[in-house]
């Protein structure tokens, strides 16, 4: 935190004479800092970040937008994150909405370079849709953000298959929330899959997802499609997973407790 702040004072006092050289890495070191206030929950300084580095990557792509739209897209993108992030979701919606119109309009010239844009500004609307109970833009979103990750995953697996997964998790999410459990079901399974392989290879990066996925199955068969063997067996292996993992994660207690909790709830249900 204090090498940034000390670069962000630097570059301010660079730009009151170079503005032109300078100003771009102003902007950079307040997104940097907001990215670090957010992340320890410091959510004020955050904002205020935010709002001044997009107000400069504003005024810069004014000038040259080729150079700076994306990193307005960018900043837009990160303070939607804030706004959800604190449940302040009207100005959340906002900044995502205009992310997702500019990542398309540099999609539409650069697929490569910003197809991962729109597809993650689509999977991020999906959730705030969903958290809002507003399921059919949710579901539109989640399905076309599915799309895009399954064809860059084609090209690229190991840079987007993460990311194919935790779509479908999410759409599994919404639709066990809509009841439409078969849906459901299919794209929990296919998460699973991915996540059980990834996790195979690197189960540093991707224990963690294959414990979510496990948890979502628990409950899933615990409260949508009741099955008290499988529902058990999926809180077992995801308990068993998390407890390799809470040393190393502490921040990993929050499932662990949901494991627990699983397997307590098929005990006090009775077999049929």
């Amino acid at each position: 935190m204090a090498e940034y702040e000390e670069a962000h004072k630097l570059y301010r006092d660079l730009a009151k004479k170079e503005p032109e050289a300078f100003l771009p890495k102003v902007a950079t070191t307040l997104n940097n800092l907001a990215i670090l206030h957010s992340d320890t929950g410091n959510f004020a300084p955050a904002l205020a970040e935010y709002e001044e580095a997009l107000k400069l990557y504003r005024g810069l792509a004014k000038k040259e937008p080729d150079a700076f739209l994306p990193d307005v897209a960018m900043t837009l993108n990160n303070l939607a994150i804030l706004h959800y992030a604190t449940k302040d979701f009207a100005p959340s919606l906002a900044a995502y909405e205009e992310a997702l119109k500019l990542y398309r309009g540099l999609a539409e010239k650069e697929p490569d370079a910003f197809l991962p844009g729109v597809a993650g500004t689509l999977n991020n609307l999906g959730l705030l849709h969903s958290d809002t109970k507003d399921f059919g833009p949710a579901l539109a979103e989640y399905e076309e953000a599915l799309k895009i990750r399954r064809d860059l995953a084609e090209k690229e697996p190991n840079a987007f298959l993460p990311n194919v997964a935790m779509t479908l998790n999410n759409l599994a999410n919404l639709h066990s929330d809509t009841k439409d459990f078969g849906p459901a079901l299919a794209e929990y399974e296919e998460a699973l899959k991915i996540r059980r392989d990834l996790a195979a290879k690197e189960p540093g990066a991707f224990n963690q997802d294959l414990a979510e996925t496990l948890l979502n199955l628990s409950i899933f068969y615990l409260e949508s499609v009741p099955d008290k063997d499988k529902s058990v067996a999926y809180a077992q292996e995801a308990r068993e997973l998390l407890q390799s993992l809470i040393k190393q994660a502490p921040h990993l207690q929050g499932h662990l407790d949901m494991a627990e909790q699983l397997l307590e709830a098929n005990k006090a249900k009775p077999t049929p």
